[in-house]
């Protein structure tokens, strides 16, 4: 839980401005080249992807590990409760 703790603290503290900066300039969206703001919308989706899976990592308390490459193992975040 300690682990999941530092995690969620320090991914999130570096998450908060960018999201926050990022729907700032969304929300002032005129005159933004399309391609630019298809490239902000795709990180503000994957920022939040970030910020959901920190969240869950918090939330286990009964983790399962699954293979992820040769003898090493990671948490299925999806089968964990």
């Amino acid at each position: 839980m300690e682990t999941a703790a530092t995690i969620n603290h320090e991914i999130n503290n570096p998450l908060t401005p960018i999201l926050g900066n990022i729907q700032l300039i969304l929300a002032r969206q005129t005159n933004v080249d399309p391609w630019l703001l298809h490239k902000l919308k795709l990180i503000e989706k994957n920022v939040w992807r970030v910020h959901q899976v920190v969240q869950k990592l918090r939330s286990i308390t009964q983790p399962v590990s699954t293979n992820y490459f040769g003898d090493i193992n990671m948490i299925d975040i999806d089968k964990s409760e």
